[in-house]
């Protein structure tokens, strides 16, 4: 009775990992599309505020909420939907208004237009 319980424990943990691995397979990621270098340079992302220009016109608040991804495809993402947003807006310039990490979150940018030197 105990071999034939062992021999059942071990195949039911074989399924399990053969399950497992078929969802994490199978489940879809985020699509994004890689950006042209033009697009990327659009926009001006400024970390501090100090380096805000001293002239610009707000375009709005942009909020961004992040996905579960990688953070590496994370950074990707939220950049890419920050350069889409202010595309939209007519912005090419951006200030995130929070700090901290990105998930799980809204992000929010403070979106604006100004002549670049």
């Amino acid at each position: 009775m105990k071999q034939l319980l062992e021999n059942h424990t071990g195949v039911l943990m074989i399924v399990i990992c053969l399950v497992t691995g078929l969802i994490i397979a199978t489940n879809p990621r985020p699509s994004h599309r890689k950006l042209t270098r033009a697009q990327r340079d659009s926009v001006s992302v400024f970390l501090l505020e100090r380096d805000l220009p001293r002239e610009f016109e707000r375009r709005g608040v942009v909020a961004i909420t992040p996905p579960a991804l990688t953070p590496a495809d994370l950074a990707q993402w939220v950049n890419q939907q920050l350069q889409e947003e202010c595309q939209k807006r007519g912005a090419n310039g951006a200030f995130r208004v929070n700090e901290g990490t990105y998930p799980p979150y809204v992000i929010r940018y403070l979106v604006f237009k100004y002549d670049k030197p």
